[in-house]
């Protein structure tokens, strides 16, 4: 067993293996039904822009590259996904070779790591505004470990515009972008301080200036929403349930990392500090903002998703139970695979969230939509983005779908209709007035949700679909 995770062992679990990932990822991508939140997306592709209220751009960027291809099955809306993973996990492997020339073991490491974790092997599956963050992040920490190279085989000018402009393409991904950013100037202040004055680092910055320059015009354009929406966390502060927040982050990453791959990579970023302090500085910042958000409001599972890929590379510092930290996160991310496509566990929708995510949604559609007429209701009324967006992925007729949510009012300038009927739809947990039925989620004739309609007049909202 030990001989197996040899040097040239990890060679073929990286080159051969990750072929089967990469074909595994695809089948997943054709074959899982979207989620809301990708439904979502899918609506922003319909309407090209600079920039969107909850996020930058590239996701719908993405997307729409897909369905151009294929059109808007979920293959289509995924598929950059898995190819940008397979890539992603290629100049992991070359970064990890340059932080570690003397060990191909330890430069090898980093990559199958990543690609054992929850975060990464379904995080680029599912079509999120993370799905890109990691590629040009991944991107970004190569272009940066190279330009701190003295033997680089470029000029470092090259170098340092390749940094802007791949952190740049980090950030019209999602803000978090910042934290390696951050970390990059953390970095020179503590370890190259005379970097500051050389011109290389400042072209970088004008050349990531440049790249986000459509993200920063669409926010002046439209009062800075994007920004104040993000930045509105901030000022919360609730220390007295700052516990309770992290250790909620805590459990999540250990839950999204695998436990013994997070174990390895607290122990490498400790070490990391003396031996790598590249790394160190890079992730630190990130992690310090994430604590102190911690303070004032929950942290959501999928914020430090940034960190991961130089935190994945610390761990090549700590070689520690190899094949069982290997050989483990292969079998967590084959259990959830198996589990999200075949379903041979009949989990209650509670322990299954990838069912509650995305199945039964069809199926749920086609009831609504038969209740409206039967109603002679002219539009759906969904004040919910989330279940307003599915719905009108899987709207097949074209029926009107309307929200009062303004975020539909940030998209493509879209119209604000009124209706004298329509059937006004929410999940059973919020109550509405006068519940007139209640329609389910199904999957394998388990329950997933619930979902309560009454009759209205003279509701208005933006035209969703």
């Amino acid at each position: 067993m030990k001989d197996f995770f040899s040097t040239s062992h990890l060679k073929i679990i990286l080159g051969g293996g990750l072929l089967c990932v990469i074909a595994l990822r695809l089948v997943l991508a054709a074959f899982l039904p979207l989620s809301p939140d990708e439904a979502y997306y899918w609506l922003w592709s319909k309407s090209p822009q600079l920039s969107y209220m909850d996020h930058p751009p590239m996701v719908a960027l993405w997307i729409k590259a897909g369905t151009l291809l294929f059109g808007d099955r979920p293959l289509a809306i995924r598929f950059l996904g898995p190819l940008a993973s397979f890539l992603g996990t290629i100049f992991l492997s070359l970064t990890g070779k340059k932080l570690f020339p003397y060990s191909q073991k330890r430069a090898l490491y980093g990559a199958i790591l990543l690609n054992c974790t929850l975060m990464f092997g379904l995080g680029m599956v599912i079509m999120t505004p993370d799905t890109p963050l990691f590629f040009f992040s991944i991107l970004t920490l190569w272009a940066f470990i190279q330009v701190l190279d003295e033997k680089r085989p470029l000029p470092s000018i090259l170098w340092w515009l390749c940094v802007g402009l791949c952190l740049g393409l980090a950030f019209d991904s999602k803000y978090t972008a910042c934290f390696l950013g951050l970390g990059m100037v953390v970095y020179a202040i503590m370890c190259r301080p005379k970097l500051f004055l050389k011109i290389g680092p400042w072209i970088g910055v004008l050349t990531c200036l440049i790249t986000i320059s459509p993200v920063i015009i669409w926010n002046a354009n439209h009062h800075w929403i994007s920004f104040f929406k993000q930045g509105s966390r901030v000022g919360d502060w609730h220390p007295h349930r700052a516990l309770t927040f992290i250790s909620e982050l805590v459990a999540g990453q250990i839950g999204l990392a695998t436990p013994l791959i997070a174990l390895i990579c607290v122990g490498g970023f400790m070490k990391s500090r003396k031996e790598k302090p590249a790394l160190f500085w890079l992730v630190s910042p990130g992690i310090i903002i994430l604590l102190f958000h911690a303070f004032g409001d929950r942290v959501q599972a999928n914020w430090p998703a940034i960190l991961y890929p130089a935190l994945m590379l610390s761990a090549g510092l700590i070689l520690w139970l190899q094949r069982w930290v290997i050989s483990i996160g292969v079998i967590c991310a084959l259990t959830i695979v198996i589990q999200a496509l075949f379903a041979p566990l009949a989990l209650s929708a509670h322990w299954d969230p990838i069912a509650r995510q995305v199945r039964g949604w069809e199926a749920l559609t086609e009831e609504l939509v038969s209740q409206a007429h039967a109603s002679h209701s002219q539009a759906l009324y969904v004040k919910d983005y989330a279940l307003a967006s599915i719905l009108a992925y899987h709207d097949k007729l074209n029926f009107p779908i309307i929200s009062p949510d303004k975020r539909w009012h940030y998209l493509g300038a879209r119209p604000k209709n009124s209706y004298q009927n329509v059937l006004v739809v929410a999940e059973k947990r919020k109550a509405l007035t006068k519940v007139q039925g209640v329609v389910t989620r199904y999957f394998n004739k388990r329950e997933l949700r619930s979902y309560s309609y009454e009759s209205g007049t003279m509701r208005s909202g933006f035209l969703v679909k």
